[in-house]
C-alpha cells in the first residue's frame, strides 16, 4: 500500500557486534492505467480510400487496432489500412483500440466516398 514506512536494517558481524540503520522509505500508487486514445486520418481517390491510425496514443501500448468500414466489412491489427468500398456513399469508419490491459476506446468518422 501507499504510505511512508520505516525500514530497519541490523548487520552482526563475525565478532558479534551489531549496528542497526533506520530509514524512511516513501512508497505511491502505481498510476492508474489510462484507456487508448483513438486517431485517424484520411484520404479517398475515387473509391479507394486509405486510413491512418499511427496517431493513436496509449500509456501501456496498443496491442488490438480493429477498423469497421461502415459497409459491413472489418480489418483488424493493421495500423495503415486501404479499402476499396464498392458503391460512392457516405459511411460511418470506425476504430476500435484496446491496450495490454484491455482497455479500449472507439472514435467514429464518417467518410464520403466520391
Amino acid at each position: 500500500a501507499a504510505g511512508t514506512y520505516q525500514v530497519t536494517l541490523t548487520v552482526t558481524d563475525g565478532g558479534g557486534l551489531t549496528a542497526t540503520s533506520t530509514q524512511s522509505v516513501s512508497v505511491t500508487s502505481p498510476p492508474v492505467n489510462q484507456p487508448p486514445v483513438p486517431q485517424f486520418s484520411f484520404s479517398c481517390t475515387g473509391r479507394t480510400c486509405t486510413f491512418d491510425s499511427s496517431a493513436s496514443t496509449d500509456d501501456v501500448g496498443i496491442t488490438v487496432r480493429q477498423w469497421h468500414f461502415g459497409d459491413n466489412t472489418t480489418l483488424a491489427n493493421v495500423v495503415i489500412a486501404t479499402k476499396t468500398y464498392a458503391a460512392a456513399g457516405t459511411y460511418i469508419v470506425r476504430l476500435s483500440v484496446m491496450d495490454a490491459t484491455g482497455a479500449y476506446r472507439n472514435l467514429d468518422r464518417t467518410v464520403v466516398v466520391p
